[in-house]
């Protein structure tokens, strides 16, 4: 990927340098204070919309005009929060000052910005840079414009429409004779002159036959170039949706068996997926009315209106939880419920008349103006079940139209709307099918053709008659229906990146492919994000690492996997022909283990944040078994903490290996002259009184607040009042109990004790709940140190959990009980972890001797080494070391210290006395036994000795010097003798990763 800067035609495949200057309001150039963020924006064009922006760029004195519908931020160098760059931090920021330019003068206010521009789009771009001149002055901004070209090798899907690379170039380089190649002399500039004239030729020609090329494509959906891609679309008078080029070409290609489908719910999914958004779900509701009440509503069309006849008969007198009237007001759009006085239900001759009473409720008369509206709801017939008669009249009216600006047919009150997947639906429709008896949709007078000659025909002409047919509707047609399918549908569709534009095309669409008389009641949208998410890296914990890379049989025979030519069996290679074994010290010392360790196999503690610089920033306490006490731990691994030993307490030995749990926390900071105050929480409460509709006076609000009075038993008195809580209860102060109390008898007063609000002195059961806590004044918490809720205050030897801040240097902590105190110190912690379970157990083993047995046995590869070791049996892979019948390998040798390897011994920190052997294994070859007799057919022996060189060829798989002995040791350690097999079994696993950033570098590491 070539780097480019923005006047070098950068192309999308490439990395992009975008260079700016800040200057100041005379065109100085100056280093800012901060740069606090550098945006590039690309420009996007719609060219079927009519609504534009536009930006004006200046190129020396041209200033040009670029129109655009958006500009979409693709990228950002620095937040809000972070700045791009800081004058005070250079170390991490974003982007780069430019101090010198390539001749080595001195730059102020340069600075380089590289964008890797990953799938992002050929077009015009800008960059927007904004920055703080001064730490105390305004922000500043500016911007520059350029042009991303496309690489059409690279994102072409048919390169055959492609002009080769080079073709125009090598052409003219072939036919320039050769004559106008060559300089006369050292100043002749023609050839130069012509092959820059030759070039500039070629890119013309290579454009032009890529046009040509290319005319093809202009028809194909695939290929087209985006540009293009709105009117190739508009062959098909297609609107395209979304902002994705991709997305527009699936449309294009669709767009005809997607019309094919229009008005079915297939064609609805594919509209909207081919558009970028996620057909969710369609609910299609059913309609019901109320049997056995109904709605009418009547504009009032003469202010001396005042009766109006129903569409039902009545059954009166008024049934009052079936009766409702509702008054609509000229200048509002909402009904009132108003008293059933203002009405009157009158039945005569099958016909019911409702009669309205102006003054009918003293002092509120509601006379009716021009286009004010009543509503009414009576009975019609016996309620079976009124909780489903209210529940039928509380569902959403199915007719949306307002009535006043409808005339036919009239708006339809009591046909209601219900979901298939309502609670009720089974109840209220009992029998869900989509089949009704025909609808009257109104009447239409009886005509005959002039032509026919019928009996009576004057009789019949001009009669009327019920009308099946929906273009004969009028203005009184009510849907008869009672329970079915109505044509109200509502729609939930997910939309990515959901912003308004796009609620809007969702709409459009919708609207666009459902059935024509469908109706949508609502269009539910939820936004979506899908965005590329790094999966998290995966801690797995075993107990037993089992895999098998190869077995290497270790035996007294056969000590590589080299057989002799031989079936002599007393002519095989055994392991003492390499090696013959001496006591090279033995004595009584020290041996010791490096650390104490808490292992923890459910916390990772490298990646939990443990403060250990310097070990006092934290605090392990482990609350249970014979090493309860406080320490401070160091070296955070995966499931392991170093204990750092008299901090202050000590792990006693030896270990007591049982479970025992603990808390970690990290200091956060500490003081030493903290005041506590005990002031515990005293809430009163009584679970059938109403506190809150008691004018009360709050003492946080008013110094002479109301008072709670107990008026016998031990804690009779009088206390304020300091707060009412939504809880019903009250928060009271110097209550002097310290535990909960209960059935107190009380009165609550004003603050004078003249005007009793509540009393309870006789039948009350007041009870006061008391929350033990203490109130710190300490340094600023919240601002300085980020102290929060729920980190705690180590006060003496007790952590108290902070539960409130009055203020941020003042903060209350649960469970304090030690009374008032003044310049105390304190350490405020923020726990890790709480009641974790661990287990104490040691790590590393080394062995100090009180001689220098390194020089005394001349050590050639311990820590202080010669500079040009010897050909001997003194390195450190020729030594076990023998304690208590086990074999320890040496894995490093300072001095008078050992370190070892091999089964694990508790030997404690602080040493514990052992016996010990230091045995030297002496390289012998196995030429030196002359009494027996070899074939070396199939062995090459290079050189004999136990530092891991192959002693046989070169087909043998090699071994570490490590391991040579690892397999002497386990075979001693197992009691090895003869030809007895031991199995070594080693297994390694890693986790490796790569990171690929955005700028191109990929950086790689295991885990």
């Amino acid at each position: 990927m070539a780097i480019k800067k923005i006047t070098e035609e950068p192309k999308i495949t490439d990395t992009i340098e975008i260079d700016f200057v800040i200057t100041d309001d005379s065109g100085i150039e100056i280093d800012p204070y901060r740069v606090d963020v550098v945006v590039v924006y690309f420009i996007a064009r719609d060219f079927t919309s009519d609504t534009y922006n536009k930006l004006d760029e200046t190129v020396g004195e041209v200033v040009t005009t670029m129109f655009y519908t958006d500009a979409i931020p693709v990228y950002s160098f620095g937040t809000s929060e972070v700045p791009a760059w800081h004058s005070a931090d250079t170390d991490n920021a974003f982007i780069t000052k430019n101090d010198y330019d390539e001749d080595g003068n001195v730059l102020v206010g340069n600075f380089t910005a590289v964008w890797n521009p990953k799938l992002a789009r050929e077009g015009d771009y800008f960059v927007c840079y904004t920055w703080t001149p001064l730490p105390d002055s305004p922000k500043e901004s500016s911007y520059i414009g350029f042009i991303v070209y496309g690489d059409t090798p690279a994102t072409t899907s048919l390169p055959s429409h492609q002009t080769a690379n080079g073709k125009y170039e090598k052409l003219l380089e072939a036919y320039l004779p050769e004559m106008y190649k060559l300089r006369l002399i050292e100043t002749d500039l023609t050839p130069d002159v012509l092959d820059r004239f030759h070039k500039a030729v070629a890119k013309g020609f290579t454009t032009t036959e890529d046009l040509a090329n290319q005319l093809i494509d202009l028809m194909d959906a695939n290929v087209c170039h985006e540009a293009f891609l709105p009117y190739l679309s508009n062959l098909f008078r297609l609107k395209l949706r979304s902002d994705d080029p991709t997305l527009w070409r699936r449309q294009i290609k669709t767009a005809i068996p997607t019309y094919k489908k229009k008005g079915t719910l297939n064609g609805l999914k594919d509209s909207l997926s081919s558009a970028g958004i996620t057909f969710q779900s369609l609910t299609q509701y059913w309609q019901v009315v109320s049997k056995s009440t109904w709605v009418d509503s009547f504009i009032i069309d003469d202010e001396d209106q005042t009766e109006f006849t129903l569409s039902k008969l009545a059954i009166l007198p008024i049934d009052t939880a079936n009766f409702e009237l509702y008054v609509r007001y000229h200048d509002t759009e909402d009904y009132v419920l108003v008293a059933n006085d203002y009405a009157e239900l009158t039945n005569s001759e099958g016909i019911t008349t409702l009669t309205w009473i102006t003054d009918a409720v003293i002092g509120e008369p509601i006379p009716l103006e021009i286009n004010d509206v009543i509503k009414v709801v009576y009975k019609i017939k016996t309620v079976v079940n009124q909780s489903i008669e209210n529940y039928i009249r509380s569902l959403p009216v199915s007719d949306k139209r307002d009535e006043l600006l409808v005339s036919n047919p009239q708006k339809n009150w009591n046909v209601k709307l219900i979901s298939p997947d309502d609670a009720m639906f089974s109840t209220i429709v009992s029998t869900a099918h989509p089949f009704h008896h025909p609808i009257i949709w109104g009447r239409v007078r009886t005509e005959f053709a002039y032509s026919e000659n019928v009996y009576n025909m004057d009789e019949y002409n001009g009669s009327l008659r019920d009308s099946n047919y929906p273009c004969d509707i009028d203005k009184s047609f009510l849907d008869s229906c009672t329970a079915c399918l109505s044509s109200t549908i509502a729609i939930d569709v997910e939309i990515e990146h959901l912003s308004n534009d796009r609620i809007v095309e969702a709409s459009e669409i919708i609207k666009d492919n459902i059935p024509f008389h469908a109706q949508i009641d609502s269009i539910n949208y939820s936004g979506a994000v899908n965005e590329y998410v790094v999966p998290p890296t995966e801690d797995i914990e075993l107990l037993i690492f089992f895999s098998m890379n190869e077995n290497i049989l270790i035996g007294q025979n056969d000590f590589t996997r080299a057989i002799p030519n031989s079936t002599d069996t007393s002519a095989m290679l055994k392991r003492n022909m390499l090696s013959t074994s001496s006591t090279a010290v033995s004595s009584t010392d020290n041996a010791f283990n490096d650390e104490i360790v808490l292992f923890a196999p459910n916390y990772n503690f490298s990646s939990l944040g443990v403060d250990v610089e310097p070990n006092t920033q934290n605090l392990l306490q482990i609350l249970s078994g014979p090493n309860t006490g406080t320490y401070n731990v160091d070296t955070p691994g995966t499931n392991t903490l170093k204990i750092v030993p008299g901090s202050p307490d000590t792990i006693p030995f030896p270990l007591n290996t049982a479970a025992f749990t603990f808390n970690l926390s990290n200091e956060i900071t500490s003081d030493l002259s903290a005041n506590i105050t005990q002031d515990d929480l005293y809430v009163f409460s009584e679970s059938d009184q109403d506190f809150l509709e008691l004018d009360l006076v709050r003492e946080i609000d008013s110094a002479t607040p109301s008072l709670l009075i107990v008026t016998t038993g031990i804690y009779a008195g009088s206390y304020n009042i300091y707060d009412s809580r939504p809880d019903n209860s009250l928060i009271i102060t110097n209550f002097p109990a310290t535990a909960n109390v209960s059935n107190l008898k009380y009165r609550i007063t004003n603050n004078t004790d003249t005007n009793t609000l509540l009393n309870r002195s006789t039948n009350g059961e007041g009870r006061v709940v008391v929350t033990r806590r203490g109130r710190v004044s300490t340094i600023d918490l919240q601002d300085d140190w980020l102290v929060k809720t729920n980190d705690y205050i180590r006060y003496l030897t007790t952590d108290y959990r902070i539960t409130e801040f009055v203020d941020a240097s003042t903060v209350y902590i649960s469970g304090y009980t030690s009374g008032t105190v003044a310049g105390v110190p304190i350490v405020v912690y923020n726990r890790l972890i709480t009641q974790g379970t661990g287990y104490v157990d040691v790590r590393g083993m080394y062995l100090t001797t009180g001689v220098d047995y390194e020089v005394a046995l001349d050590i050639q590869n311990g820590s202080n080494a010669p500079l040009t070791p010897v050909e001997s049996s003194s390195f450190i892979e020729n030594f076990l070391v023998l304690i208590d019948s086990n074999y320890y390998i040496i894995t490093g040798w300072d001095g008078t210290r050992i370190d070892l390897s091999g089964p694990k011994s508790a030997w404690g920190i602080a040493g514990t006395s052992v016996s010990y052997q230091i045995l030297q294994y002496d390289n012998v070859s196995p030429m030196d036994h002359t009494s027996q007799q070899y074939d070396h057919e199939l062995v090459t022996f290079q050189r004999i000795d136990r530092r891991g060189n192959e002693p046989v060829t070169y087909a043998t798989e090699s071994l570490s010097m490590y391991q040579q002995m690892m397999l002497g040791s386990a075979a001693l350690n197992n009691g090895v003798s003869g030809n007895e097999v031991i199995e070594n079994i080693q297994t390694n696993e890693s986790v490796s990763f790569s990171i690929e950033w955005d700028d191109g570098t990929i950086e790689e590491g295991h885990i």
